[in-house]
C-alpha cells in the first residue's frame, strides 16, 4: 500500500508542478518537471534509491525557480509539500524492505504517518504565514534560505526517522 501511494504522489507532485509551469507558458520547464517525475518513477519502480532524492532536490529547485517567475503558489505549494511526502515515504519504504525483522510493522507506519502529517502540517502552516509577509531578495538570498530551509527540514526528517527507530 505505501509503495503505491509513493508512486500515486510523486506522479500527483508532477502534475500540480507542471501545471503551474504550463498555466504560465513556461514549457520547456513543465516538460522538464515531467521528464524529472517519470524518472522518479521508473526509479520508484526498479526499487533504486537516489531518484527519490534527486527528483526531491530538482522539484525543490524548481519551485524556488518558480516563485521567482511569479508562478501561481496555489500550484508551487502543494507541489513541494506532495514532493516532500513521496520522498520521504519512499526512503521509509526502503528502510521498512531493508529491514528484516521488523516488529509491530503496522504501529511503525502508524507513527510514522503520524509525524510525517505533523511535519507536513507545520510546515504549510509556517508557508502559509511566510507568504503574507512581502519582500524583495535577489537570486543568490533566494537560493541560500532555499538550501538552509532544506538543510533544516532534513534535520527535522532525521530527527523523526530517529524517533521513529
Amino acid at each position: 500500500m505505501m509503495r503505491r501511494a509513493v508512486f500515486v504522489l510523486v506522479g500527483l507532485a508532477t502534475l500540480l508542478l507542471a501545471v503551474g509551469y504550463a498555466l504560465n507558458a513556461l514549457w520547456p520547464i513543465a516538460i522538464g518537471v515531467a521528464i524529472v517525475g517519470i524518472l522518479w518513477l521508473v526509479g520508484e519502480w526498479r526499487n533504486l534509491g537516489w531518484p527519490a532524492s534527486l527528483g526531491f532536490v530538482l522539484f525543490v529547485f524548481v519551485t524556488i525557480y518558480g516563485v521567482l517567475q511569479a508562478v501561481s503558489l496555489i500550484w508551487l505549494l502543494p507541489g513541494t509539500l506532495v514532493t516532500l511526502t513521496a520522498w520521504d515515504l519512499a526512503h521509509f519504504n526502503r528502510y521498512l524492505r531493508r529491514s528484516a525483522d521488523v516488529r509491530d510493522e503496522t504501529t511503525l507506519k502508524q507513527r510514522h504517518l503520524l509525524r510525517l502529517g505533523v511535519a507536513l502540517g507545520f510546515g504549510l502552516l509556517l508557508s502559509v504565514v511566510a507568504l503574507g509577509f512581502q519582500t524583495k531578495l535577489n537570486f543568490i538570498w533566494v537560493i541560500l534560505l532555499g538550501l538552509f530551509a532544506m538543510l533544516g527540514l532534513g534535520q527535522v526528517v532525521r530527527f523523526l526517522r530517529r524517533e521513529s527507530d
